[in-house]
């Protein structure tokens, strides 16, 4: 037992107070006039008081052991540092019989603008667009920026992206703009009937964005063309092109080298790629393909004959508050979601990078986010490649805790566990065939 002394030196254990009461000498029990339990050590006094550190104790067991991490966040000898981190790491590997079994993954940015995610996560999603579309109905529109309205390329897409022209754009086409002709309205750009529309952005080697439409209309050949004029009235940023399609082969020459590649003409590859001040200033999600659907029929509206008139101003009052409530909560959450800044360089840059761990330690869903390249991860513990599971493993206890211990992330969740291996789900046995429960 820790005496008063021992108390005021010690760096886990808080200071005590005067141990005698109002009256001095009337100590029956110097315990109970403590303000503090006293304790034998940190984990005592983390159960006595309840600290975060021992809540966060009862809900898992923590692979961590007193060690150092080797790959430091900020170190300017990195490659020093993982290279003596994989030797460790091999070393703890060696003569795993019966290791616990883990998912390992390759964490990917899966972003529109990286050639490794794209052609894994987004040619399969350009197909499906493309199959959807009647190339004898189709047109395609390219639209282009002036240079001379906009200082630079950077200016051109916060532009246009803030003002919301690509969907105005759409928009104007499908209303079209009458005007006064005597005592009557004459259609000036008759209105096109829109069934559906494709859209992507590419950048010329300038930086200045420029988009790519296939737009599916009623009539098919050059007598369902949209017409300058009309095409025209709704860009007001630059030059717009319109063609169709002639023939199939003729579409899959243009539209079917898109879904297989990602972009239009065969050696612009660059076209895909952002440009350099964009990523570092724009800031934002840049949307690289939008989708329109056609035009939603028009919506009847209810009629209701036995309600009075009060009666209906009151319904109608509240209609409007919810509508008023809803915008500003739409708006609040729009700021927020703003505020969020995006770093392309930094997205792209880190694509690849890192390991994604995942296993069950004593019931408790563990998933860590090791800085070291997947195919070095990959190369050592020579996985086994599932549909069902990806690439899973057998890794010792020592190996997991030297990971946890360099992970820039890591998550560990009971909830989540007794989520995915519910007694109640039929496919338990199949969810927990991936992962080997042990205690530590």
């Amino acid at each position: 037992m820790l005496n008063g002394t021992d108390r005021e030196t010690s760096p886990l254990l808080p200071p005590v107070r005067d141990q005698h009461g109002p009256h001095e000498g009337n100590r029956e029990n110097d315990v109970n006039d403590h303000r503090y339990i006293l304790c034998r050590n940190k984990e005592e006094f983390e159960r006595a008081y309840n600290t975060e550190a021992y809540r966060q104790s009862l809900n898992y067991r923590s692979l961590e052991y007193l060690r150092e991490p080797i790959l430091a966040k900020e170190s300017e000898y990195r490659q020093r540092d993982e290279d003596e981190f994989l030797r460790v790491f091999k070393e703890a590997q060696e003569g795993n019989d019966q290791g616990i079994e883990t998912k390992i993954g390759n964490c990917l940015c899966k972003c529109s603008w990286c050639e490794k995610c794209r052609k894994l996560f987004y040619i399969p999603k350009y197909k499906e667009y493309i199959q959807k579309f009647d190339h004898t109905r189709t047109r395609h529109v390219i639209l282009t920026t002036d240079r001379n309205k906009f200082e630079n390329g950077l200016d051109a897409l916060r532009t246009i992206t803030d003002k919301k022209s690509l969907s105005a754009f759409i928009r104007k086409l499908r209303n079209g703009k009458k005007i006064k002709v005597g005592d009557h309205w004459e259609w000036l750009y008759p209105p096109i009937k829109i069934k559906q529309a494709l859209a992507v952005l590419e950048f010329y080697q300038d930086g200045f964005p420029h988009w790519h439409l296939l737009i599916e209309v009623e009539e098919g050949g050059r007598a369902g063309m949209i017409g300058g004029a009309n095409l025209h009235h709704a860009w007001k940023y630059g030059i717009v092109k319109e063609t169709f399609f002639n023939n199939l082969d003729h579409w899959k020459n243009i539209a079917g080298y898109f879904a297989d590649k990602g972009y239009f003409e065969k050696g612009k590859e660059y076209q895909t790629k952002l440009p350099e001040d964009i990523k570092d200033n724009y800031g934002r999600r840049v949307r690289r393909i939008t989708y329109y659907l056609g035009q939603k029929e028009g919506v009847h509206e209810e009629e209701r004959i036995d309600i009075t008139e009060d009666e209906a101003f009151v319904e109608v009052s509240k209609y409007f508050e919810g509508k008023e409530k809803e915008q500003r909560e739409k708006k609040g959450k729009k700021e927020e979601k703003n505020e969020k800044k995006v770093n392309y360089r930094v997205i792209l840059s880190q694509c690849g990078t890192r390991t994604y761990i995942r296993t069950v330690i004593d019931r408790t869903l563990v998933q860590m986010f090791l800085p070291v390249s997947f195919k070095v991860i990959r190369d050592i513990l020579n996985p086994t490649y599932t549909k069902q599971h990806g690439y899973v493993c057998s890794l010792s206890l020592e190996a997991l805790q030297l990971i946890e211990a360099n992970s820039v992330r890591t998550i560990k969740s009971r909830e989540t566990y007794n989520r995915l291996f519910d007694d109640d789900d039929d496919d338990l046995a199949d969810l927990e065939s991936s992962f080997n429960t042990v205690k530590v």
